[in-house]
């Protein structure tokens, strides 16, 4: 089962045209729905304008099933942003690279986890920063920093391997 992350982040969201992020938008969902059996969630565009943001989850929310989408939360986005997400939904995206410096949001993270919401915890820089969480699941940086750099991924028995370019192929 994976996570399925649109790889848009950053300044590189704000610099397409309304038409590339439209093309880039409909592959994305296009290839959430063809693989949607292998997919315990897709990640919403959390990087956007707040109008693209909304324009990409009414349409991800309409073409997949809305457990699939859960919301992302940024911690720059504050803790009433949190409790207003965890209102809505019982499952939660937390982009977590400093979440674990805060004690309070840990607190209610763990909490929340407790009472039995769905959380998926993504570039956290370190498992076990995120582990008192108790995240259903979570993503790492060392997961996401190397397809940033072209460098390919791959599962290998109870690990990953890393391929560097020119030798990926």
């Amino acid at each position: 089962r994976y996570w399925l992350d649109h790889g848009l982040t950053g300044t590189a969201a704000d610099e397409i045209d309304d038409r590339q992020f439209e093309r880039y938008l409909a592959e994305y969902i296009s290839f959430a729905m063809t693989h949607r059996e292998h997919l315990d969630g897709v990640m919403e565009f959390d990087s956007l304008s707040s109008e693209r943001r909304a324009i990409a989850r009414a349409l991800m929310e309409e073409a997949l099933e809305t457990d699939l989408v859960p919301p992302a939360w940024r911690y720059e986005d504050g803790k009433d942003e949190l409790l207003r997400l965890a209102s809505l939904s019982k499952s939660l995206v937390v982009i977590a690279p400093s979440v674990h410096k805060d004690k309070q949001i840990m607190t209610l993270l763990a909490q929340l986890s407790g009472d039995g919401y769905k959380i998926h915890v993504h570039m956290a820089p370190n498992p076990e920063y995120v582990a008192r969480i108790r995240p259903t699941s979570l993503s790492t940086m060392s997961w996401n920093a190397p397809l940033r750099f072209g460098e390919l991924v791959t599962p290998r028995g109870a690990g990953i391997q890393r391929f560097h370019p020119p030798h990926d192929e």
